[in-house]
């Protein structure tokens, strides 16, 4: 608490503050890090996330009729369609859609996890875990 208190108390100072040497232009703010991810990070990202859409596009070519349209269609689709317009196109209940889906869910996760299996390119959360 005291601690605190004393952080509290002490009197804020500009980032615009010059240095040191008031010549040389360097202020407070210019020493402190770059929020933004670095470079090296950046790249790492979009190859690891062209390298997922490589094994969804994969995976996908494994399903066949109505679950190839519900993976399609439901889970990596932009504007997914509702589970009725599904059931409705294949004369299903939105209960049997929606189960059907979440089997395609199961053996996505394995799929995945089977082929990323010894790195880190999989730091996504399936959601029952």
């Amino acid at each position: 608490v005291i601690d605190m208190e004393q952080r509290l108390a002490a009197s804020e100072t500009s980032l615009d503050t010059p240095l040191n040497d008031a010549e040389s232009g360097t202020s407070l703010g210019d020493m402190m890090a770059d929020p933004s991810p670095s470079p090296e990070l950046m790249l790492e990202t979009a190859h690891d996330q062209q390298l997922i859409q490589k094994h969804m596009a994969a995976f996908a070519e494994q399903l066949a009729g109505r679950d190839k349209v519900i993976f399609e269609q439901r889970l990596i689709a932009d504007e997914p369609r509702t589970l009725q317009e599904i059931a409705d196109e294949y004369g299903l209940s939105r209960e049997r859609v929606r189960q059907i889906e979440e089997q395609i869910k199961k053996k996505l996760k394995a799929y995945l996890l089977a082929v990323f299996k010894d790195t880190d390119v999989l730091a996504i959360s399936f959601g029952d875990e």
